[in-house]
């Protein structure tokens, strides 16, 4: 089965999810762009249309158990974080 094959196989929630993430992507490399060269106007309306696909996203996974995990190599200096104190 090829890429095109299993994205026409998707379930409708797990085909939201991959264009919403697409979107994502998409969105946060203009935002990078934008932010460099100074273009305040498209990097606003870039932002706004972030948050409204991050929006988007989050309703496709309200079945969804999820936890993140910040995880290091055990060589970071500064382990575990970098505001630790000793």
């Amino acid at each position: 089965m090829n890429y095109e094959e299993f994205y026409q196989n998707l379930q409708p929630g797990q085909k939201a999810l991959k264009d919403g993430l697409a979107a994502l992507q998409k969105l946060f490399k203009a935002v990078c762009r934008e932010a460099e060269g100074g273009d305040i106007k498209s990097l606003a309306r870039d932002l706004e249309a972030m948050t409204d696909a991050v929006s988007a996203v989050a309703g496709t996974l309200e079945d969804f158990d999820i936890e993140i995990v910040e995880t290091h190599h055990n060589q970071k200096a500064d382990a575990p974080s970098g505001t630790a104190k000793l």
